[in-house]
């Protein structure tokens, strides 16, 4: 029996009907003796989508781009590792990933040698993915004889909300929250909040340093039809 169906018995048989548009996706059941439309009620509350730009896919194959990272990730865990055994800290070092995504800067990591990684992503839409990457990480892990299986921790949640005791203090920090301007997703205020509550003594922060490099400009609107004069709305064209 349909839950919530409290108007159909036991044996009767209903019709489903799904409906999508670009963002949602719904179902509305009926009864057979209800040939009504009105008749069709809802089964399950409309189901949302979210559309992750393109830039994202073509992030994840800038191959150029994570290279760098995963060179300065792995030379950033060498470092800590020999900052513990000169400090005769026991164990490897741990990361904490500052808005994590889908997930790349983890695993990274993870492979890199890390004893621990905390992975923090703000979208439960884009956590559940992480979820299953690191799921699958581990398992490819697990398939390889004597391959450590690192300690993968992960927060859905703002950075800057999670306190410093349930996230706790590592030896690299690292992020890749930037987009065409370097800073518009909160890069430089998720940065301090972890460099001030989420890292042991001596930390490294990836990354480190940003340049920007701007330049003046103007577009004009190109010709439009019939010849109109639409200046006015160059400033709002960009």
């Amino acid at each position: 029996r349909t839950p919530g169906a409290s108007g159909a018995s036991a044996s009767s048989t209903l019709r489903l009907r799904a409906f999508r548009t670009d963002v949602k996706l719904w179902f509305e059941w009926q009864a057979d003796d209800d040939c009504s439309s009105a008749g069709m009620l809802p089964l399950l509350a409309p189901l949302g989508k979210t559309k992750l730009p393109a830039w994202h896919f073509k992030m994840l194959n800038d191959h150029e781009r994570n290279r760098r990272y995963a060179v300065a990730i792995a030379r950033a865990v060498e470092r800590a590792a020999e900052r513990r055994r000169r400090a005769a800290r026991a164990g490897a070092p741990s990361v904490v990933d500052c808005g994590c995504g889908a997930g790349l800067l983890t695993l990274l990591a993870a492979r890199s040698g890390a004893s621990e990684v905390c992975s923090l992503e703000i979208s439960p839409i884009i956590s559940d993915i992480t979820l299953e990457t690191i799921g699958d990480f581990k398992f490819e892990r697990s398939l390889v004889q004597g391959s450590p299986q690192p300690s993968m921790r992960l927060f859905t949640a703002d950075v800057r909300a999670l306190p410093p005791e349930q996230v706790g203090q590592h030896d690299v920090v690292v992020s890749e929250l930037m987009d065409a301007s370097g800073v518009g997703e909160s890069l430089l205020g998720v940065l301090e909040h972890a460099s001030r509550y989420f890292t042991a003594p001596g930390a490294q922060v990836i990354p480190c340093e940003l340049k920007l490099v701007g330049a003046l400009g103007w577009l004009s609107l190109p010709e439009c039809h019939g010849g109109f004069d639409f200046s006015p709305l160059e400033a709002l064209y960009f």
